[in-house]
């Protein structure tokens, strides 16, 4: 599905659910900023590179240029998507905002790493859940 399919989607399944949207907003704004802060960049320098390359022909220098912009990438954001996953909940927690608890927010971490929220031992929240999970699903 293209990302704008994805966006649409998220918007209306996160509207059958108060404050659905904004948390979808939030959770792509965060997921969304390694790639723009670090990744973007290293696109942005190393374009003008391969394009010159491909350009003339000169293949092994076109796949230099690609294979290093993936292995910054990689280096970059492999790590930062461990770390979002071992930390998506104390963070949640922590910036738990709005009319979210503590626990509400660890359901939301939970969810945002794949976890089973439903096995969880924190309290589940009123307007989210197993309903929600069940339309995301669907």
């Amino acid at each position: 599905m293209p990302v704008g399919g994805g966006v649409v989607v998220g918007v209306v399944v996160g509207g059958g659910v108060e404050g659905g949207v904004v948390a979808f907003q939030v959770g792509w704004v965060f997921f969304q900023a390694p790639y723009g802060v670090l990744a973007q960049p290293i696109n942005t320098v190393i374009l003008p590179e391969i394009s010159r390359d491909a350009a003339e022909g000169d293949l092994p220098a076109l796949a230099a240029g690609l294979r290093w912009a993936l292995d910054s990438m990689a280096l970059l954001l492999v790590p930062l998507g461990a770390a979002g996953a071992v930390f998506a909940v104390p963070v949640l927690e922590s910036l738990a905002f709005g009319a979210a608890t503590e626990g509400e927010a660890a359901v939301e971490g939970e969810a945002a790493v794949g976890a089973d929220a439903d096995a969880s031992t924190t309290p589940k929240p009123a307007r989210a859940g197993r309903k929600h999970a069940a339309a995301a699903s669907a």
